[in-house]
């Protein structure tokens, strides 16, 4: 049914078995877990997208490169894991650009918004998440935005 809606998490549920299905993936706030490497873009999400299938995503990142020089002051609230997800978008650009055509990325301006939004609640996550935006102030970290129709 061409009007069906799939709903994907991070597993191959039969994915292999679904080359050339999909007419968009759209993803937020999860790529990072996932698809911080060079391969799972082109090995596992691509070939199960269509020709010209739209790519939208947005996660939470890095202004620039630092995991080799982890300012003082942010060693402590950044664990191995979240170093791991969290790049620059120049680390991204190598991953997407050349499988999408019309590709754009860039920093996304709801930074402060959404970190606030999400601050707020009582989540016990975003509690712990308090301290390490207060402590970065916007300095490091970033909200990335990127998007491309598939070649």
């Amino acid at each position: 049914d061409d009007s069906a809606l799939f709903s994907l998490i991070q597993c191959d549920y039969g994915l292999s078995n679904r080359q050339d299905f999909f007419d968009a993936v759209i993803s937020i706030d999860s790529y990072h877990y996932f698809g911080n490497n060079d391969t799972y873009f082109t090995q596992v999400l691509k070939p199960v997208l269509k020709k010209d299938a739209i790519v939208a995503m947005a996660f939470p990142g890095m202004k620039y490169e630092l995991h080799q020089n982890i300012p003082e002051e942010m060693k402590t609230l950044w664990d191995d894991e979240a170093l791991e997800m969290w790049h620059s978008i120049e680390w991204w650009i190598p991953k997407f650009e050349p499988y999408l055509k019309d590709f754009q990325i860039g920093e996304m301006e709801c930074y402060d918004q959404a970190w606030q939004d999400w601050l707020s609640c009582d989540n016990p996550y975003a509690v712990e998440d308090r301290v390490m935006i207060a402590t970065d102030n916007g300095r490091y970290m970033n909200l990335i935005k990127l998007s491309g129709i598939i070649k």
